[in-house]
């Protein structure tokens, strides 16, 4: 059974999501994706695993016009992966992360610093921004009381109706 993992994203016209499946805990990865245009579901693969060690824990983010994938590889290590098309990805870049992540947004990762301040992340260009505002909530899990940071981009989609018959 296929199951919801991770986060979704919204990109031209469509939600993705990443699918995971357990068989006997050997973890597998797919994406979903709905198109509200056409009304569409396509499922696709993930980027290759490389080898059995590969965890695939993992969160979607939007790279410029494209979806990508921060992956956790071990210990600070990520990798983040670009699609290039339906189904077939591009790994952009290793990274070394040494604070969590909060959130994402176009082309870059929020991370939390040592003294509770927001500080930005751009992949692409290879540059941060250190933001002003401080809470020691940042440092815990928004599920545990702590405080989230979340990315909103104002949308209209409409949807198709269907005629009877």
């Amino acid at each position: 059974v296929d199951t919801f993992y991770g986060s979704t994203i919204y990109l031209n016209g469509s939600y993705y999501w990443m699918l995971r499946k357990n068989i006997n805990f050997n973890f597998t990865f797919k994406f979903l994706s709905f198109n509200f245009g056409n009304e569409v579901f396509v499922e696709m693969e993930g980027p290759p695993r490389g080898h059995e060690d590969y965890n695939w824990l993992a969160n979607l983010m939007l790279l410029g016009d494209s979806v990508g994938i921060l992956n956790f590889v071990e210990g600070f290590v990520h990798d983040v992966w670009v699609m290039i098309q339906p189904g077939v990805w591009n790994k952009l870049v290793t990274i070394h992360l040494t604070t969590r992540t909060k959130s994402f947004y176009d082309n870059s990762f929020i991370l939390v610093t040592k003294s509770s301040r927001l500080v930005s992340y751009n992949v692409r260009t290879n540059k941060t921004r250190l933001f002003e505002y401080r809470h020691p909530g940042l440092k815990s899990n928004s599920k545990r009381g702590g405080c989230g940071v979340y990315y909103y981009k104002e949308s209209l989609v409409t949807i198709k109706r269907q005629e009877n018959g």
